[in-house]
């Protein structure tokens, strides 16, 4: 997922939406509980909207019983591979997955749950489109 400069809200909305649904795809079940939001790329201590850069976030949640994950993470990369991403795996044991040429990626990771897969997508960071300022929306 990565969104040019001048990108408005409901366009990259509609982008992570695509992207949330080729995931689903992939992993063969549906992100439950998905959420998005927009935050600025940099956190400042100014509160007043200010025209910055931005990201879009996703999250939610894929159930997966844990005989299942080997198969399907598996399956997950071999798909982000194929769209150029470079994919580590952190010391605590999330699945990090990243566009190298704009920062966008998505985190996997159990914690709570055996059979809870937890998402987190994140975009490019963009500039916003006129008359919008979505980074701080909500600050």
């Amino acid at each position: 997922y990565a969104a040019p400069d001048g990108r408005s809200l409901a366009e990259a909305t509609a982008e992570m939406d695509r992207y949330r649904v080729d995931l689903e795809r992939e992993a063969g079940r549906p992100v439950e509980s998905w959420e998005e939001h927009p935050e600025p790329c940099e956190r400042t201590k100014m509160t007043t909207p200010k025209k910055e850069p931005w990201f879009l976030a996703g999250s939610g949640e894929l159930t997966v019983e844990p005989a299942d994950q080997p198969a399907v993470l598996a399956g997950l990369r071999r798909w982000w591979q194929s769209r150029g991403y470079e994919i580590v795996t952190s010391e605590h044991g999330r699945l990090v997955a990243t566009d190298p040429g704009t920062g966008a990626g998505t985190t996997l990771w159990t914690v709570e749950r055996p059979d809870i897969v937890y998402v987190h997508v994140k975009s490019a960071c963009m500039r916003p489109a006129e008359g919008e300022d979505p980074g701080y929306e909500g600050i």
